[in-house]
C-alpha cells in the first residue's frame, strides 16, 4: 500500500477549478492538497469519459442520480446514490450516465 499524502485544511464550497470535457463540467476540488482530490462531475452529453486508466487508485461515489461503471473487461454496472465504484491503479476504467 502506498502512502498518501494529504495536507490538513477546510476549503470552502466555493473553492474549486472548473473542467469542461468537452461539455460536461469537472468541478476539482482540493487539488493541490496532497494525493487526495474531489470532484463534482455533471455531463451533459451522457458520454462521459472514454475508458481510461490512472498510475493511482480512484474511487467515485454517486451523490444523486445514476451512474454506470465499468473496470477493465468487465460489463457496466449502475447504480445511484451512494453507489462506490474503485478501481486500483493501472486498470481500465470509465464512466457514464445511463442513455
Amino acid at each position: 500500500m502506498t502512502d498518501l499524502e494529504i495536507d490538513a485544511v477546510v476549503l470552502p464550497g466555493d473553492d474549486a477549478e472548473l473542467v469542461r470535457y468537452p461539455d460536461d463540467e469537472i468541478w476539482l476540488r482540493a487539488a493541490g492538497h496532497g494525493d487526495i482530490q474531489v470532484a463534482g462531475y455533471t455531463c451533459t452529453d451522457r458520454d462521459g469519459p472514454p475508458m481510461h486508466r490512472h498510475p493511482w487508485d480512484q474511487a467515485q461515489i454517486v451523490v444523486g442520480g445514476y451512474a454506470e461503471f465499468r473496470i477493465a473487461d468487465e460489463g457496466w454496472t449502475g447504480g445511484g446514490s451512494g453507489t462506490v465504484h474503485a478501481a486500483e491503479g493501472s486498470r481500465a476504467l470509465g464512466a457514464h450516465p445511463p442513455r
